[in-house]
């Protein structure tokens, strides 16, 4: 079976949009590294106030160990139309509005009625 120039020029489009995303999320990542580092000094810190094993939580953090599941749920913001922290949603659609309790209440509220 071939494949039309239909189907490939579909296929490079959806290619591009990726590789867009991607270099999104890449400059991204290039824009928080810095402050990342300092706060990495603060996890540990954290970690030991949580009683987490610490040790445990250096050699994970060190080896990226949960690097693909952030990246997962990074990606899964960026096709949900996430453009910062917080965001909230209320069934399914994203929440612009103020992020303090009483806004977010009424929201939930509206949203149930």
């Amino acid at each position: 079976m071939f494949a039309s120039a239909d189907d490939i020029t579909d296929r490079q489009r959806r290619e591009a949009i990726l590789q867009e995303v991607q270099s999104f999320a890449e400059a991204i990542v290039e824009t928080v590294r810095e402050p990342l580092l300092v706060l990495d000094k603060d996890l540990h810190a954290y970690a030991e106030q949580l009683g987490i094993d610490v040790e445990r939580f250096d050699k994970d953090l060190a080896e990226h160990v949960h690097a693909p599941r952030v990246r997962e749920d990074f990606m899964s913001g960026v096709r949900s139309g996430v453009n910062g922290t917080p965001s909230f949603y209320v069934n399914g659609a994203r929440h612009d509005d103020s992020y303090d309790f009483e806004t977010l209440l009424a929201a939930l509220e509206r949203a149930a009625a």
